[in-house]
Order: C-alpha cells, then sequence, then structure tokens
C-alpha cells in the first residue's frame, strides 16, 4: 500500500527521487514506473534493500519507463550532496530516527534547489552500496 500519492509529486523526466528509508522499497518501486524519473532507495537494513532489489525484476510485466537504484544508508548522513535530489520522500521514517531533525535536514539540503521534500512518520536508515536496474 502506497502512502504518498506519486500523482501530486508531479515528478518529471530527468528528475531523481529519493526514498529515504524505503524498506523493501514500495514507493521507490511505483516511482520506477514513472517516465524518465530516477528512483532511489535507502535504507539502512541491508536485508530490507536486498529484498527491495529482489523485487525490481517483478516490475517489468508493468513496462517500467524510469530507472532504479538502492543502496544502504543513513537518513542522518546521506551520501547526496545538496541540491541533487528533485523530491524526497520519508514515509513512515521520523519515528525509527533518534534525532529525527537531522533526517528532516539531510533530506531539506539534498532538495534546496527547488526540491521538494514529502515527510510523514519515519524508518532509520547507514554507507552506500547501490543495487541498480534500468
Amino acid at each position: 500500500m502506497l502512502t504518498v500519492d506519486l500523482d501530486k509529486l508531479a515528478l518529471e523526466p530527468g528528475q531523481l527521487c529519493l526514498d529515504v528509508g524505503c524498506g523493501e522499497g514500495r514507493h521507490t518501486l511505483a516511482t520506477y514506473l514513472r517516465e524518465g524519473v530516477h528512483a532511489l532507495g535507502i535504507d539502512w537494513s541491508e536485508q530490507d534493500v536486498g529484498t527491495a532489489a529482489g523485487r525490481i525484476a517483478d516490475m517489468q510485466p508493468h513496462a517500467p519507463a524510469g530507472h532504479i537504484s538502492f543502496a544502504a544508508g543513513d537518513a542522518t548522513a546521506l551520501p547526496l550532496g545538496d541540491g541533487t535530489v528533485d523530491v524526497v520522500i520519508a514515509s513512515e521514517i521520523l519515528e525509527h530516527i533518534p534525532n529525527y531533525l537531522d533526517g528532516i535536514g539531510g533530506s531539506k539540503a539534498s532538495a534546496e534547489a527547488g526540491g521538494s521534500p514529502v515527510h510523514q512518520c519515519a524508518k532509520a536508515v547507514a554507507g552506500v552500496g547501490l543495487l541498480e536496474a534500468e
């Protein structure tokens, strides 16, 4: 079940949508269906990131038109430069981050150049090891 209405995010081709605390990838995988959008899911659980990456093949019958990658990482120390992200989804993660204001600040800085952070509740995220598909 999606807890974010992706239509309201007005995602456009060429944009990077970061799903912080992606868990098993529900929002990242749904974003993968958007034409030309790069969906990046980051979660601290390597097991969840592995499960999410394993679901990429399940999306093929739906003709995904974007790009997708997953990585293990920490929501309070995102491995992304300021202004590199167009849209940030942080759904159901804040309650899992001891100092959630750091997590919000990191996603806001990543999306600062006119981007759109979308925060709901929260799940913690730690390093980087990317699993990609196009």
